[in-house]
């Protein structure tokens, strides 16, 4: 696994050896190869698995870059630093800093969470794609910030955050900035830091919510644009060289990924997806052969299936260590399984299943106006009914839309933040 870390100390500090030392520490995966590049009041670490797609290090003069960035506007970032021939999204994304400043950052396409360390001004930027596909973690240590892609290489030993804890148990955690770490924090998706002389700035760059369709749309003009779109969004997924597979369920998202990858490349248009894998559940509702069968059958792709995995199974191996914990943990089985098919196939990446219903869940926030408007009953089965579907807690939902809002400011319960 490839991961990342960084530190930068306040104008006139410097940073402790053994601060960076333990950074990298909680980064290194036996078999990776460990980097490191440093300025004054500045220090990364990165460590790679030997056949990585990307270099996570860059330096361009005074800027020094640490992340995993895959851009899809490759070619826009490139020319907005001049950039010309092939170079690792990383330094593109570095020198169109270098060109215009953090004005272009905005505007990346893709899946990234990095830092840029300006020496001359004494900055530091970071940013994090808008559907969080990367990870990144921040805390701070005296007049020191420290970023990571993993929160191991933050977390302090025995310090936990208990709330989180707890609402992690019943089902939900309010606050996704929290971490279960106490003093570490996860950067947003779609948002973006500033730490200059010891001062954090946060901001978020884009949000689903700030785009409301245009209501005098024209619904057939609406339909091809969306259908342009999503074309270049698969199409740019599926470039670089490399065989792509996809997950391959019965539902519309990975479907059409699917479907439109292999319709590219029937065109001449893409390189096509390589193979597909699909987790099959015959216990409950998760058999959904018959659908993705078709798929398989109209576009001749190759498909392997995982049937029946099950959760705590024992596949001979040391369940996967894990420093966040997650919902799906226990079927570490069946993710080592998933990877070794598309190994097994030659596939070098993996197109995830996770669709529109995972990422743009929408919000409650409707339940205090029903609330407000004396609709009670209906305001807490339309709870209900969100809390089952988020896979959150009922209770916490309730705090947090039912009781907050009608609060006096001065008593609503307010979430630590780091000091800015």
């Amino acid at each position: 696994m490839n991961g990342f870390c960084c530190a930068a100390a306040a104008p006139g500090e410097g940073l402790a050896p053994g601060r960076v030392a333990r950074l990298s520490a909680g980064i290194a995966a036996p078999g990776n190869r460990t980097d490191a590049l440093a300025g004054e009041g500045f220090a990364a670490a990165a460590s790679t698995e030997p056949e990585a797609l990307r270099p996570l290090l860059a330096r361009r003069g005074g800027l020094l870059a640490v992340g995993d960035v895959r851009l899809d506007n490759r070619a826009e970032v490139a020319a907005w630093g001049g950039v010309r021939g092939e170079a690792p999204d990383l330094e593109r994304v570095l020198a169109a800093y270098a060109a215009w400043g953090t004005g272009c950052l905005d505007g990346l396409l893709g899946d990234f969470a990095f830092a840029l360390w300006d020496a001359p001004r004494r900055t530091r930027v970071a940013m994090r794609d808008p559907f969080g596909v990367r990870t990144l973690f921040m805390a701070r240590e005296g007049d020191a910030l420290l970023l990571a892609s993993r929160p191991e290489a933050l977390a302090r030993e025995g310090e936990y955050d208990e709330e989180w804890v707890a609402d992690f148990l019943v089902g939900g955690v309010a606050d996704p900035g929290r971490t279960v770490w106490a003093g570490m924090w996860a950067v947003a998706p779609g948002e973006a830091l500033t730490w200059c002389c010891g001062s954090l700035s946060r901001r978020r760059f884009w949000r689903a919510a700030d785009f409301a369709p245009a209501e005098s749309a024209d619904e057939r003009e609406a339909t091809e644009r969306f259908r342009e779109l999503f074309d270049e969004a698969v199409r740019v997924r599926t470039e670089g060289g490399v065989p792509v597979w996809s997950q391959l369920s019965g539902g519309l998202d990975s479907s059409s990924v699917v479907c439109v990858a292999q319709a590219l490349a029937e065109a001449g248009r893409g390189p096509g997806i390589a193979g597909t894998v699909t987790v099959v559940d015959t216990l409950g509702d998760g058999d959904e052969r018959r659908y993705s069968d078709l798929v398989v059958r109209r576009r001749g792709l190759r498909n392997e299936q995982l049937v029946d995995p099950w959760g705590w199974r024992d596949d001979g191996a040391p369940p996967a260590r894990t420093d966040e914990p997650r919902t799906h943990y226990p079927f570490w089985a069946r993710d080592r399984a998933l990877a070794a098919m598309v190994r097994a196939g030659g596939g070098r990446v993996l197109l995830s299943g996770h669709g529109s219903d995972h990422y743009l869940t929408g919000s409650p926030a409707y339940v205090t106006d029903l609330l407000a408007a004396g609709r009670v009953p209906t305001a807490l089965r339309e709870l209900t009914r969100a809390a089952v579907a988020a896979r959150q807690s009922f209770w916490t939902a309730l705090r947090r839309h039912g009781i907050d809002p009608f609060l006096p400011a001065r008593l609503r319960l307010r979430r630590a933040r780091p000091h800015e």
